[in-house]
C-alpha cells in the first residue's frame, strides 16, 4: 500500500482512493469499504498501476457495478473500476472492436445505426462490454461469446495479452480467462445486418415493462435452471413483493432484488439464501447464483 500512496502523491492525476466504500459503486448501493480503489481513465494508468502492484495484492475488477454484490466488510487489496477507461467502437465491415468500458446498450444502439449485428439482445443487457465478456451475458437467445473472435486482455504484472476465443472457458453465463487477466477490449465477427430504429425501442420498451429499471438492483439474481425460468419458479411461490430487511423481491419480475433504500449486503444474502432454499423444497431445483459475491 505504501508503494501506491507514494505513486499517488508522483501521480497526482491518478485516480487512487484508500477506503472507499463500495456502495458507491455499485448497482444495489450496497458494500463495505475497498482498501484501495483505482478507477483508471486510459490502458496506460491501468498499466502503471498494475505494474506496481505486479501480484502483490490481491486484485478484484469490477465495471459499471451490476451483477456484483460486495459485503458488508468490504474488500482487502486493491478493487479497480474500468468504467471511466477509453471508450470506442472500431467496424471493419463487421470485424466490430468495442473497448470494454462501453455500455452494451451503447453497443446495441451502433450496430442498428451502422447495419451490422446481431447486437439488438445487448440493449438488454446491464452493465458494460467487460461485464458481459466475464459472465457470457445473454438474452433473447443470444449470448455474448457467440459473436466475439478474440480479446485484448491485460495481466496483473502489466504486460498486454491477445486471448482467442479458444483459450477462454465459457460456459452458461461464465467466461474464465486465464490468470486473472482483465479485458480490455474484445473483436466481434457480426454480420450485414438490418436492425430498425423501432426493434430496439421495443426491445428497450420491453425491457423497462417486464423488468425494474431505475431501482437499485444488479439485474438478474439467479441463472435461469435447464428449460425453465428462476422468474417463474420465485413468483409460483407468491414471492413477489416479499420483504427482508431492506431488500424486496420485485412486484415485476421475481428474479430482481430491490435495495429499498436501507438494505445491508446480508439482508439481500440472506434473501438470495432464503429463495434458493424454497425453490429447492419446492421444486427439487438448485438455482445458482448469477451475480458475483465479492469480499469478506
Amino acid at each position: 500500500m505504501l508503494s501506491l500512496i507514494q505513486l499517488k502523491k508522483d501521480n497526482p492525476s491518478l485516480d487512487i482512493r484508500f477506503n472507499e466504500p463500495m456502495s458507491k459503486h455499485t448497482s444495489w448501493a450496497v458494500g463495505g469499504p475497498a482498501e484501495i480503489f483505482f478507477m483508471p481513465k486510459n490502458v496506460s494508468q491501468l498499466k502503471q498501476v498494475l505494474s506496481e502492484v505486479d501480484g502483490k495484492l490481491p486484485v478484484t475488477w469490477i465495471g459499471l457495478g451490476s451483477n456484483v454484490l460486495i459485503r458488508d466488510k468490504g474488500v482487502q487489496g486493491i478493487v479497480i473500476c474500468t468504467q471511466k477507461m477509453d471508450r470506442f467502437i472500431r467496424n471493419d465491415n463487421g470485424l466490430v472492436t468495442v473497448s470494454c468500458s462501453l455500455p452494451c446498450a451503447t453497443l446495441a444502439k451502433d450496430g442498428v445505426e451502422n447495419n451490422y449485428g446481431p447486437t439488438l439482445f445487448f440493449a438488454g443487457i446491464p452493465g458494460t462490454i467487460g461485464g458481459a465478456l466475464a459472465m457470457n451475458a445473454g438474452a433473447n437467445d443470444h449470448e455474448t461469446w457467440n459473436y466475439v473472435s478474440y480479446v485484448n486482455t491485460m495481466d496483473l504484472s502489466g504486460n498486454k495479452q491477445i486471448r482467442d476465443k479458444k483459450e477462454i472457458d465459457v460456459s452458461y453465463r461464465s467466461a474464465k480467462l486465464p490468470n486473472d487477466e482483465c479485458y480490455l477490449s474484445a473483436v466481434f465477427q457480426f454480420r450485414h445486418i438490418d436492425q430498425s430504429k423501432d426493434e430496439l425501442k421495443d426491445t428497450l420498451r420491453m425491457r423497462k415493462e417486464m423488468q425494474p429499471i431505475g431501482e437499485k438492483s444488479c439485474g438478474s439474481v439467479f441463472m435461469n435452471p435447464k428449460d425453465d425460468y428462476a422468474g417463474r419458479l420465485i413468483e409460483s411461490l407468491g414471492y413477489k413483493g416479499f420483504i427482508l430487511g431492506g431488500a424486496r423481491i420485485s412486484e415485476k419480475h421475481a428474479n430482481f432484488i430491490i435495495n429499498d433504500g436501507d438494505a445491508t449486503a446480508d439482508d439481500i444474502t440472506s434473501l438470495i439464501d432464503m429463495i434458493a432454499e424454497a425453490v429447492y423444497k419446492k421444486f427439487k431445483i438448485n438455482l445458482t447464483p448469477e451475480v458475483r459475491v465479492i469480499g469478506h
